[in-house]
């Protein structure tokens, strides 16, 4: 994942696991195997392939995109949040009483590798 300083200064990477965890784990993509733990979904390939097929509107990575652009903004507006930038602007002025998001520019792309085997 590539994201300009928007997503970043907005969501940890804590946030950012858990986003793109929810919708590997929700899309098969990544799959729950007991004993050996997460694993790739048998699916992956399809998942991933552009142009879409059967009744998918979009790969997974543009979901994953979509989604992590989509609480970026949301956490921007929020002036109630403790973003990464409101924390590192305290540890670096601490007289400041900085809280919430930072509005900025929010782009992301993400990729996802899929060995050849899975296409």
């Amino acid at each position: 994942m590539f994201a300009t300083d928007g997503v970043w200064d907005n969501l940890s990477s804590q946030d950012l696991l858990g986003l793109v965890s929810e919708k590997m784990t929700v899309s098969g993509a990544w799959v729950n195997a007991s004993n050996r733990g997460v694993q790739v979904g048998g699916d992956l390939g399809e998942l991933v392939q552009q142009p879409p097929s059967d009744d998918r509107e979009k790969s997974l990575q543009t979901v994953i995109a979509t989604r992590i652009v989509e609480k970026a903004k949301e956490a921007s507006m929020d002036e109630r949040r403790d973003s990464p930038f409101a924390k590192a602007v305290r540890r670096h002025y601490p007289s400041e009483r900085y809280f919430g998001g930072k509005p900025d520019d929010i782009c992301v792309v993400v990729g996802i590798a899929v060995d050849e085997g899975l296409l």
